[in-house]
């Protein structure tokens, strides 16, 4: 069957015009002993949705429709900071940090594809460069994100830096993962100033996102 050429051209053009997909963002957030923001504004209109943290647990899980920057407001719903997502992916971890008055946010993809089930993370935000095995594999953290790592259910992690010479473990703790979970460990600086030992937290998820975070048994120290 023949069409008339302007409305093939017609056509197109309409199918060209078609808006595109919204977008839906889904996320857990964690801010590591900090007074936490009192919500989030996805876009300008909407009203404040309050985040819910938990002191040794990512939080529950939000949603964000048709934009990729969520506003971090005060219980004042005065701006505190903003979190940014990347251009691709729908699943995200968000670290929130208190750095000069505002909150940072270190995003990253936690879907399954990108960490799977049996694997941990670390986030190394310590500002040192700490060397050692997570199980059997030999790592060089480097800033941010590193890994994932393979480790099963459970994984011996012992790190260790260089001090005047010499290689001082500082920090070495066994790990452990339920069926299903996908780990994270953050490191921070440290509590003391001269100390070498990072502070840190260990996170699990469900690698599917099916499932509720639960709180870990160990609670770091906080380098005390």
């Amino acid at each position: 069957m023949a069409f008339p050429r302007g409305y093939l051209i017609a056509l197109l053009g309409a199918v060209l015009a078609a808006p595109p997909p919204i977008r839906h963002l889904r996320f857990r957030a964690f801010a590591p002993g900090l007074e936490a923001p009192h919500g989030f504004v996805a876009s300008p209109g909407q009203g404040i949705v309050p985040l819910r943290f938990r002191p040794t647990a990512l939080s529950e899980e939000y949603e964000i429709s048709g934009s990729e920057t969520a506003k971090l407001v005060d219980a004042a719903g005065g701006e505190v900071g903003a979190v940014l997502f990347p251009p691709e992916g729908d699943y995200f971890t968000v670290i929130l940090l208190w750095d000069g008055g505002r909150f940072r946010s270190e995003v990253f993809d936690s879907s399954e594809k990108n960490r799977p089930a049996g694997s941990i993370t670390v986030l190394n935000l310590s500002g040192t460069r700490p060397t050692g095995r997570i199980r059997s594999e030999i790592v060089e953290l480097g800033p941010g994100i590193n890994g994932p790592y393979a480790v099963g259910t459970a994984a011996r992690v012992v790190l260790r830096t260089n001090f005047k010479g010499r290689e001082l473990q500082v920090f070495g703790e066994n790990l452990s993962l339920q069926s299903g979970e996908q780990g994270l460990l953050i490191l921070l600086p440290p509590f003391r100033p001269g100390s070498l030992e990072p502070q840190w937290r260990y996170l699990t998820d469900r690698a599917d996102h099916g499932g509720i975070s639960h709180p870990i048994i160990r609670e770091t120290t906080m380098g005390k």
